[in-house]
């Protein structure tokens, strides 16, 4: 088990994503699916850094309908995704559909597809932003 502050592999990472990528396959259906994306885009991820550890969006969906979605970060020491975080959760997202599994080893592709330098510094950010994901 970790300890608040203990940061996992990229490999851990992956293993986690896989994880519950598996569980909501095995549980959702098409729809749900559908249903997950709206949710993500319409009561999306904090824009800036907040300091609070569980933030709830809302919005309005229908004329009598309303959304709620919070979001939490379990380890006090991960702050909640933000920002530019969106953008990689999309990808992993959209990656998985496409494929069925995503290769968290394989950033690049990641680094690629948003036009961004393969440098130690993109690399690190974007570690940054899986960890806060997780």
């Amino acid at each position: 088990m970790r300890r608040p502050g203990q940061t996992r592999s990229l490999t851990g990472v992956a293993d986690r994503f896989r994880e519950l990528w598996d569980a909501r396959t095995e549980a959702a259906e098409t729809s749900t699916r559908i249903v997950q994306a709206r949710a993500l885009i319409l009561c999306a991820f904090p824009y800036t850094r907040v300091s609070e550890r569980s933030v709830t969006r809302k919005a309005r969906i229908g004329p009598d309908t309303r959304m709620s979605v919070t979001f939490t970060s379990v380890d006090p020491a991960v702050p909640l995704p933000f920002g530019a975080d969106r953008a990689l959760f999309a990808w992993l997202q959209t990656e998985a559909l496409h494929r069925g599994s995503v290769d968290l080893g394989a950033l690049n592709q990641y680094l690629e597809a948003f036009r961004l330098g393969a440098s130690g510094r993109e690399y690190r950010v974007a570690h940054e932003r899986l960890r806060r994901l997780e």
